[in-house]
C-alpha cells in the first residue's frame, strides 16, 4: 500500500478530510467504565476518532492503552462488565449506539467486516468450515447456493489452496496463517463497507503476519473498502496506513496523516515510539510511491 503524508487535515465534527461527505464511521467522546470485584474503572476516556471512506486508519498504542476497548464501544461489543458512560459513534450516519439489536446485527457483517486477533475465536472448531459461511449468508438471507459460490471464490483471493477441501474439513486442520485467511474470507463474505482488524496478525508467526496485512490491503484496496485496524506495531501503521491515533493509558495523544506524525512527533510518547522502532520500520512514512512488498 503507498503511504499518503499529505490529506487535508482531520475535521472535529467528523466531517471527511477534504471537506465534503462525512467519515464512513465517526467516534465522539468514548469513555467507558469496568466493574470488577465491585469496583469500576475508568479504561477509556474522551476517545475521537474517524475513519473516511476508501482509507487505511490506524489506532496504535502499548498493550492496555484502550484501543481495542476504543474499538469495540463505537461498534457495541463491550463485554459485559463494560459500560459506555459517554460518547456517540455512527456508521454511515446511522447511530451505532441507538440502533435496535436485529439492525445493529444486520449491519454487522452486511456493511462491517470484523477481523479478531485470534482466528481460533471466530471459528467453531466442530462445525464444518462450509457450514459456518453458510450461517453468515443465511443470517444475512443469502442462499445456500450463492453463499457457495461466494465462499469458494473469497477463499481464492485470499490465496488458500485447494479452497473445496479447506470447506469440507474444520478450523483444527488449519495453520494459524490459514486460519486467518479463513477468516478474513469470511469477514469480506457479503462485501463490508468497512473493515475493522483488532490486532489481526498478534497470533501469527513473523514471516507470515506481512503476507497476512499485504493480502487485507491489496484485496480492500481492489474493492474500494474502509480499514480500520488495531495494533501496537508502529511498522505495520507506516507501511499500510494513510491517517493514525496514538493511544495511552485511554486517551488519543495525537493523531493525523501517518507520514507527519512519525517524521514530526507533536508528543513526547509518540517520539519514543519512533525511536524505539528505528528508521527501518519506518521507512515508508515519508509519502514516497513505493510499496509495502
Amino acid at each position: 500500500m503507498k503511504v499518503t503524508s499529505t490529506p487535508g487535515p482531520r475535521a472535529a465534527d467528523g466531517a471527511a478530510a477534504d471537506g465534503g461527505s462525512a467519515a464512513l464511521l465517526a467516534a465522539r467522546g468514548l469513555t467507558v467504565d469496568f466493574a470488577r470485584h465491585g469496583r469500576t474503572t475508568r479504561v477509556v476516556d474522551g476517545v475521537s476518532f474517524d475513519v473516511g471512506a476508501g482509507e487505511f486508519v490506524g489506532i496504535i498504542g502499548e498493550t492496555g492503552s484502550g484501543k481495542s476497548v476504543s474499538l469495540r464501544a463505537a461498534l457495541r461489543m463491550l463485554p459485559r462488565n463494560g459500560t459506555l458512560a459517554a460518547g456517540t459513534s455512527e456508521f454511515g450516519g446511522a447511530d451505532l449506539q441507538a440502533l435496535p439489536a436485529r439492525e445493529l446485527r444486520r449491519l454487522k457483517g452486511a456493511r462491517i467486516g470484523f477481523i479478531p486477533q485470534q482466528p481460533w475465536s471466530a471459528l467453531n472448531p466442530v462445525v464444518r468450515l462450509d457450514r459456518q459461511f453458510r450461517q453468515v449468508g443465511r443470517a444475512h438471507g443469502r442462499s445456500r447456493a450463492w453463499t457457495d459460490r461466494a465462499a469458494l471464490e473469497m477463499l481464492e483471493r485470499v490465496e488458500i489452496a485447494d479452497p473445496r477441501r479447506v470447506l469440507a474439513g474444520h478450523s483444527g486442520q488449519l495453520s494459524g496463517g490459514m486460519a486467518q485467511r479463513v477468516v478474513i474470507a469470511m469477514s469480506l463474505l457479503l462485501a463490508p463497507e468497512l473493515v475493522v482488524a483488532d490486532e489481526p496478525t498478534t497470533a501469527l508467526d513473523v514471516t507470515v503476519q506481512r503476507e497476512i496485512l499485504d493480502l487485507l490491503s491489496r484485496i480492500c484496496h481492489e474493492d474500494g473498502k474502509s480499514v480500520l485496524v488495531v495494533t501496537h506495531d508502529l511498522g505495520v501503521v507506516s507501511h499500510y496506513c494513510d491517517r493514525v491515533y496514538v493511544m495511552r493509558a485511554g486517551r488519543v495523544l495525537e493523531d493525523g496523516p501517518v507520514g507527519e506524525v512519525f517524521a514530526a512527533p507533536r508528543h513526547e510518547y509518540t517520539r519514543s515510539l519512533v525511536e524505539a522502532a528505528g528508521a527501518g520500520d519506518l521507512e515508508d512514512t515519508d509519502g514516497s510511491e513505493g510499496e509495502a512488498s
